[in-house]
């Protein structure tokens, strides 16, 4: 520049009229980067995000070996009651079963959560064994955490369930009800996302003024909680659809979308 020539403007220099093309054309990729995910994801769609959870925790204890009206045992039973409940078509599903051990240790999924698991439940339920005592404490901690660990997005529905199957209340914990209330107290549960359903077979007297005491105790939790104690296979049958007819009216349920038996 010769001596004494006034030097341009900033804004008239090259360095100046570079960064600014550089920032129009961030500028204009940024704005239709959105709209490039979206069609993307359209076209290349993740996998499908459940409705609904629901952990099923069925009793594999010695005492599900016991009888019951109109079926040889409660294993019977809780098999037929499984087959009975009908899931949401975007329902994930997933099974669990009672550690005979009395462990303290959590316990890991027979199924894990999935959509369209439902035969594979009832089909893992009838494999299993009959041993030990029940630790239902654990299997229901369990489950929570795997609910906790599902690997959904964010947003995708909050419904959580649990339904339990057993011959009665946990045969390891020294005040079981105490220790159920405490798990689901800390569980951040309320009455309009998550549920607990529990199936105690032919209870004695007991066993059902136990069970009782136990929704009692859940519903101070803040889930939804019910408790059926049913004696025979109409019973059975009967409490099962009351469970079903339930889930037909969940609220966050999809419109449109309707409980079917699972596989037909």
């Amino acid at each position: 520049m010769p001596d004494g020539a006034k030097s341009p403007a900033f804004y008239e220099q090259r360095w100046f009229k570079a960064v600014v093309s550089v920032l129009g054309l961030t500028t204009a990729l940024l704005a239709i980067a959105g709209p490039l995910r979206s069609a993307v994801r359209g076209l290349f769609p993740g996998p499908a995000h459940p409705a609904l959870n629901t952990q099923v925790i069925f009793d594999t204890s010695a005492a599900m070996g016991d009888p019951f009206h109109g079926m040889e045992n409660r294993r019977d039973a809780g098999l037929e009651a499984l087959r009975s409940t009908r899931f949401l078509p975007s329902e994930g599903v997933g099974l669990r079963r009672t550690d005979p051990r009395c462990s303290e240790e959590p316990s890991d999924p027979l199924v894990p959560l999935g959509i369209d698991h439902g035969e594979e439940v009832r089909a893992t339920a009838e494999e299993q064994k009959l041993e030990g005592r029940s630790n239902l404490i654990i299997a229901v901690r369990s489950a929570i955490a795997e609910f906790a660990a599902a690997p959904y997005e964010e947003d995708s529905a909050d419904q959580k369930r649990i339904i339990v199957i057993a011959a009665g209340v946990d045969e390891c914990a020294p005040e079981p009800i105490e220790e159920l209330e405490h798990v689901l107290s800390g569980a951040d549960l309320n009455r309009d996302t998550s549920e607990f359903k529990l199936f105690g077979l032919d209870a004695s007297s007991e066993e059902e003024r136990r069970l009782k005491a136990l929704e009692r105790a859940l519903s101070r939790t803040g889930a939804s909680v019910r408790v059926w104690t049913p004696h025979n296979v109409k019973q059975l049958y009967r409490d099962v659809e009351k469970m079903n007819r339930e889930g037909e009216s969940r609220p966050g349920v999809p419109p449109g979308e309707q409980t079917i038996p699972d596989g037909q």
